[in-house]
């Protein structure tokens, strides 16, 4: 029998207040529209789009010893890139260089 970690975010459907609207049209965002991109127990990161206008939004949500906290942002990614980005490496300030130099030379 699996046993349940006192800090352990509850399933979405248990929050539907953390990720109500959308910020830019306010339509009523659907649970089902809601992706879980990742989840450890303690965090997750949630995926959501509007229906309406088509916006986009990244949600992670944290649980610690002072509560349930949400931190969202408008994004033009789908869930698949959101998906697809987060297990890749990191850029280096040395990649943003490389990119400025190639792209100086082009010009």
């Amino acid at each position: 029998m699996e046993t349940k970690r006192k800090n352990d975010i509850q399933p979405l459907t248990d929050h539907p207040d953390l990720v109500e609207y959308c910020s830019l049209c306010e339509a009523t965002f659907q649970p089902r529209s809601v992706s879980v991109i990742g989840d450890n127990g303690r965090t997750q990161l949630l995926h959501t789009a509007c229906t309406r206008c088509g916006s986009s939004v990244i949600v992670l949500l944290v649980m610690n010893d002072l509560g349930l906290r949400s931190v969202g942002f408008l994004t033009d990614l789908t869930g698949e890139d959101v998906f697809r980005f987060k297990g890749m490496e990191r850029l280096s300030s040395d990649d943003v260089l490389d990119v400025h130099r190639f792209l100086s030379d082009e010009g």
